[in-house]
């Protein structure tokens, strides 16, 4: 029989999805063609790394909690965490990417973060989580639209 999930298990995959993220757009910064893009993926690589210290934070409230995650929702998450595009792509795959293709990565990895972090924030019982977790969800809907925004330009 297998462990269930906690909420600190996926918080903690979330954080380091965020890690990822920060990553990603560190690599992408260091190869932009344009200064526009540069400044684009410099400024989401450290939003990204704030979004990790607040998933650091969320995991010391819910860790004490220890609350587990139901059945179905459990299911979703792991569904969400095992199709999202930083979970299917390695690094190494970084290095062929246009600008075109990373913004367009970024559009869904962003989309990515706003599925699992509303479900998480569904099953948060923690006001502080929820609170934090709202904001969170702002800064990555406009994380969407800067990059949906630099992609169509680019096209």
């Amino acid at each position: 029989m297998s462990k269930k999930a906690t909420l600190s298990d996926i918080i903690d995959i979330a954080r380091s999805n965020e890690e990822k993220g920060a990553g990603f757009y560190a690599r992408m910064a260091e190869r932009a063609g344009s200064e526009s893009i540069k400044s684009v993926f410099q400024k989401l690589y450290r939003e990204e790394l704030e979004h990790k210290a607040a998933f650091e934070k969320m995991l010391g409230i819910e860790a004490a909690s220890g609350e587990e995650i139901g059945e179905e929702e459990g299911k979703l998450l792991k569904s969400l965490i095992s199709t999202s595009v930083f979970h299917k792509m390695s690094e190494d795959s970084w290095e062929a990417l246009s600008p075109a293709e990373a913004l367009a990565i970024g559009v869904q990895a962003e989309k990515d973060s706003i599925l699992l972090y509303q479900s998480i924030f569904n099953q948060s019982k923690s006001p502080t989580v929820r609170s934090m977790l709202s904001i969170l969800l702002e800064e990555e809907k406009r994380h969407l639209v800067e990059l949906r925004d630099h992609l169509e330009e680019l096209q």
